[in-house]
C-alpha cells in the first residue's frame, strides 16, 4: 500500500507541473500572444497576448474610457474562457489519476487474496473477480452456496464488510453490484427487514437501501442498515435454537 502511494504522490507532482505549464505556455505562444501562422494550437480570438492592447485590436493603449474599460473586459472574459479550460483539464487529469490510484490498490488487494489462498482473477480481463455472476468484489462469496442458513447469513455480513472496503478505497461501481446481490441473498434468506418491490425494481427496506445508487454515501448507509438487519436475523435464530433446546425432553 506504501507503494501506491509514492506512485500517487509522483503522478500528483506531474499533474501540478502540467497545470504550471498550461497557464504559462499561453503568454509565450507568439510575438504578441495572439496569432502565429504556423502554429495552430493558437486561436487568434481566444488568445489573450502580451500586451492587454492587442487584444482589442490597437497597436497602443487605448486613451478614452470606454476605449479602456472595453480592453479590461475583453481582457477578463479571455481570461475566463481559459481558466474554465484550465480547470476541465484538471479535472479530467484528478479523475485519471483518482482511476490509477483505484486500480493500483485493487492489484495490491487481489494480491494479499491470493496470498491467503483465494482463487486468482478471471483472465478474461474483466473487473470481475470470478465466473460466478453473483460475485462481483474480491473477497466476496455466493452466500446461495452454503449449506445452513446460519451460514448463509454469516457469508452475507463479510460480504458486507467488503463492500465497505471497496466504498472507502472508491471502488464505488461494484461495491454497489455486490451489495445488490447481497440483498437479494438476504431476501432469499427471509431476513426481516428486507423487502423488494418488483414493479419499481428497487430495494423499498431497509430504509437506506430505497435509494440506492452508485454513489458513496448511499452505498455506505445501505451496507450498515443491511448489517443490521443480519445481525437480528442471527440472533433471532440463536433465540429460537435456545428456545428450541430448552424444550426438548431430557433423556433419563
Amino acid at each position: 500500500m506504501k507503494m501506491t502511494y509514492n506512485i500517487f504522490n509522483k503522478l500528483k507532482i506531474s499533474h501540478i507541473a502540467l497545470a504550471l505549464m498550461m497557464m504559462v505556455v499561453p503568454a509565450f505562444a507568439a510575438d504578441n500572444g495572439c496569432d502565429d501562422a504556423e502554429n495552430d494550437r493558437i486561436v487568434p480570438v481566444l488568445a489573450l497576448c502580451s500586451s492587454h492592447a492587442y487584444n482589442i485590436g490597437f497597436p497602443t493603449n487605448p486613451a478614452t474610457d470606454s476605449d479602456k474599460q472595453l480592453m479590461r473586459d475583453v481582457v477578463a472574459l479571455k481570461s475566463t474562457v481559459m481558466m474554465q479550460q484550465m480547470y476541465k483539464q484538471y479535472e479530467f487529469l484528478e479523475a485519471t489519476l483518482n482511476r490509477l490510484k483505484t486500480q493500483l490498490e485493487r492489484e495490491i488487494l487481489t494480491s494479499k487474496f491470493q496470498v491467503a489462498g483465494a482463487s486468482p482473477s478471471s483472465s478474461s480481463g474483466g473487473t470481475s473477480v470470478s465466473t460466478d455472476r453473483n460475485v462481483v468484489l474480491i473477497g466476496a462469496e455466493n452466500c446461495l452456496l452454503k449449506s445452513t442458513v446460519s451460514d448463509g447469513l454469516t457469508c452475507i455480513q463479510n460480504n458486507v464488510r467488503v463492500v465497505l472496503q471497496a466504498v472507502s478505497s472508491g471502488n464505488i461501481g461494484e461495491a454497489y453490484r455486490q451489495l445488490q446481490k447481497d440483498l437479494e441473498f438476504a431476501r432469499a434468506y427471509g431476513v426481516t427487514g428486507v423487502t423488494y418491490d418488483a414493479n419499481s425494481q428497487k430495494y423499498t427496506a431497509p430504509a437506506s437501501c430505497a435509494d440506492l445508487r452508485a454513489h458513496r454515501d448511499t452505498v455506505n448507509s445501505c451496507a450498515y442498515e443491511l448489517n443490521i438487519a443480519i445481525m437480528r436475523a442471527i440472533e433471532t435464530r440463536n433465540n429460537q435454537n435456545q428456545r428450541n433446546n430448552n424444550n426438548m425432553p431430557q433423556n433419563r
